[in-house]
């Protein structure tokens, strides 16, 4: 292997820990958050964590990977080496700063930062000053781990270049296509089907446990991406506000809040009845096959003998194109109207009322 090939990955090794450090930073910022989790599934989390962070130091790094590892003697020259070496230190110390600044913001937003850095730039310049004097020990943090990272990643990477000798133009080029390969690789997060996504962290009904499985870069990164759901205004609010309670208030129903059209509060008739209901949402239950709704022949008997215990709804609506359009659309009445879906979209992690 060459040099710099040997150089990035000890370079991503001492990230990674450095990620680790931020991520346990992060931790004990939130511990509140935590409280009820065990040790042993907090350390399943950090390990969880690795190919997200992974995942972001490649995406995040991709620049200076390439450069530091074209082929030829241009690392020989500082004119090439040290603007190269001013690129990692600026794209590290962005990264550095978005996860110390979840420290504070996850507690506000109870999420990892995401598109906010690309929507909020100009809030965000402003807010600078109040940010320097009300976090203080935030900012003080920021700039010791700063002056750290780039003193420690000078001093090793020039302790590294003397250590490793130099290879021959073959072995750069095999080292530069080897590289190529596990970078793409580790963006993916793995060599299954789909890439890793946002989503993939959160495998618990804790959500906090997975935003500690991110971190802000990946998110940042991710979110740049995604697209946001499209803006329809087709008539005045209070037009539409009054289309929506005609069609969903009934008579025993009163709005609980203007600003919220859809949240009403139902006065009971009688004694109050708690029911169990289930939900079944199931694939391709078209309503020519059920023998209760299309008179022809069935192939839901089951269901058919249920329709005459119950009541049975004989109009529907397409709430969307694809199967997976169905999940938001049924427990969250977003469904797909236009071209793009929540799924995929910066909202798919919103929290919703539900069902």
């Amino acid at each position: 292997m060459s040099r710099e090939f040997k150089i990035s990955l000890v370079l991503l090794v001492l990230l990674l820990i450095l990620y680790a450090a931020l991520r346990l930073g992060f931790y004990v910022s939130n511990a509140s958050f935590y409280e009820d989790v065990g040790t042993g599934e907090i350390l399943l989390t950090f390990f969880r964590s690795l190919r997200f962070d992974l995942a972001a130091l490649l995406i995040l790094n991709l620049p200076v990977i390439l450069l530091y590892n074209l082929p030829g003697k241009l690392q020989q020259f500082s004119l090439y080496r040290v603007p190269v070496f001013v690129l990692f230190c600026l794209l590290n110390f962005t990264g550095i700063v978005l996860n110390i600044a979840d420290f504070e913001y996850f507690n506000i937003v109870q999420r990892r930062l995401m598109y906010e850095p690309y929507s909020m730039i100009p809030d965000i310049l402003r807010m600078i000053p109040s940010l320097l004097r009300n976090y203080i020990p935030l900012v003080i943090v920021l700039l010791l781990a700063t002056a750290a990272f780039v003193v420690a990643a000078s001093r090793f990477g020039r302790f590294l270049h003397q250590r490793f000798k130099r290879t021959r133009l073959l072995s750069q080029l095999f080292s530069l296509v080897l590289l190529a390969a596990l970078v793409v690789i580790g963006i993916r997060g793995g060599l299954q089907l789909r890439p890793v996504r946002i989503s993939n962290a959160f495998l618990s009904d804790n959500r906090a446990l997975g935003y500690l499985t991110l971190n802000s870069t990946y998110t940042v990164l991710w979110t740049y991406w995604q697209y946001s759901l499209p803006d329809y205004k087709f008539m005045t609010d209070d037009a539409a506000r009054g289309v929506v309670q005609g069609l969903l208030f009934s008579a025993a129903e009163r709005p609980v809040d203007p600003r919220y059209p859809f949240m009403r509060v139902r006065r009971a008739q009688g004694p109050e009845r708690r029911l169990n209901v289930i939900l079944f949402m199931m694939e391709s239950w078209a309503a020519k096959y059920v023998g209760a709704i299309s008179h022809e022949k069935s192939f839901t008997p089951f269901f058919d003998s249920l329709s005459h215990h119950g009541i049975l709804f004989t109009h529907f609506f397409a709430n969307g194109q694809r199967s997976i359009e169905a999940i938001p659309s049924v427990l969250a009445s977003l469904p797909g109207l236009s071209h793009m879906s929540i799924i995929g979209s910066r909202s798919e992690l919103t929290t919703f009322r539900g069902l």
